[in-house]
């Protein structure tokens, strides 16, 4: 409780500061003031609704009030991203332009009627390209792996990931059919999803996970939790993905003859799994264990198991969780919080890849970090 209340005072001074630079601009009468502070009011309380309400449910709903409850967090949702661009806009004013023109005054005022109207062009421009992006189809993003000594019997194989999923109020049925549809198209040898498949319950979402259950790669598709697995609970999840052929690898491996080489597919549990369930605590060098191959590959949700990977010994991991910011200025945060926050780096003698995520949480909004389906192909050079 004590998180929640700093979260929703860290909100509300926020909109204090938005309200502070906004409200009143356009027109001063008193009634257009009210209702502007009533639009903000609205938005602050659907974005609260989801840490006092929402996150707490425990009780499945249907009909009306299933409906009533997605509803309500595509709005909140939705807020969260006007929020976001109203903070980056107003700060780039006030922090960095404002400085300037101090020194080197603009030809267009920063502040007043006008500005004020190019503040919410840019804010509702930029919501509505980074929906349209969101919405819309993953890319399949081409990744060359090269190894100095791959087995030749390595060479050319490919990895399809999916990641960070998100299935839930906003990511339903139709948007998971299509990722399952350009992923199967790849022909990959194997699948791996690198957590985050869904967030909410369980049982309101099974419908909308089915169509995963149609995944196809010649060695099969291999699952490792996320973060968000834990918070809606775990168990019933894996079970319902192994019962139709998803492989959950939790802190544990399996070996594969490919052409003659020794391939190690390994994966872990979420890195803050241990804090949920001691016997989900991941740990990279169980799940290697004394397994000996040609290549040892791990699937890890979250990039910050690379150094204790690389330690156990693994050549390559395959990673999501930071969406790459998902959208501005959330693009440029993440390389501050993560050594690694998207693409393929190097720790060491292991290669890393790091998903943008094939879907998206929160905002339904993707800007200047696209969704994605990777194929990545192990090659030798």
């Amino acid at each position: 409780m004590r998180f929640i209340l700093i979260l929703l005072t860290v909100l509300g001074v926020l909109y204090a500061y938005i309200g502070h630079q906004l409200v009143g601009v356009l027109s001063q009468s008193p009634a257009w003031k009210v209702a502007e502070w009533l639009l903000l009011g609205l938005t602050f309380a659907l974005i609260a609704w989801l840490p006092l309400v929402r996150w707490n449910q425990e009780d499945e709903k249907e009909g009306h009030a299933l409906k009533t409850q997605e509803f309500l967090e595509w709005g909140a949702h939705l807020s969260m991203g006007i929020l976001s661009f109203l903070l980056l806009f107003c700060l780039l004013r006030d922090v960095v332009l404002y400085p300037v023109h101090r020194f080197h005054p603009f030809q267009f005022p920063l502040y007043g009627d006008q500005a004020t109207v190019a503040i919410l062009v840019l804010v509702f421009g930029s919501l509505a390209i980074g929906i349209i992006k969101a919405l819309g189809p993953p890319r399949v993003k081409h990744v060359k792996v090269v190894f100095p000594n791959l087995h030749p019997g390595l060479e050319g194989f490919r990895i399809a990931q999916i990641s960070d999923l998100h299935i839930g109020a906003t990511i339903k049925k139709p948007f998971v059919a299509q990722v399952v549809a350009i992923t199967n198209a790849l022909q990959a040898d194997l699948i791996a999803f690198t957590g985050d498949i869904i967030d909410g319950d369980l049982r309101v979402l099974r419908e909308d996970l089915t169509p995963l259950f149609q995944l196809r790669s010649k060695l099969g598709t291999f699952y490792v939790t996320g973060n968000h697995e834990y918070y809606w609970g775990v168990e019933p999840l894996v079970q319902a993905l192994a019962d139709q052929g998803l492989v959950p690898l939790l802190n544990e491996h399996r070996r594969f003859d490919v052409a003659g080489a020794t391939l190690v597919v390994a994966g872990v549990t979420d890195a803050s799994a241990g804090h949920y369930d001691p016997v989900h605590a991941s740990d990279p060098a169980r799940a290697l264990g004394e397994a000996q191959g040609d290549l040892k590959i791990l699937l890890a949700h979250q990039p910050k198991s690379a150094e204790r990977a690389e330690k156990a010994g693994f050549d390559l991991q395959l990673s999501g969780h930071t969406h790459g910011g998902q959208f501005v200025p959330w693009t440029w945060v993440v390389k501050w919080v993560h050594q690694f926050s998207g693409g393929l780096g190097r720790l060491g003698k292991m290669w890393i890849y790091v998903n943008l995520g094939t879907g998206y949480w929160g905002p339904p909004v993707r800007l200047g970090a696209p969704s994605e389906i990777t194929l990545l192909e192990l090659t030798r050079g």
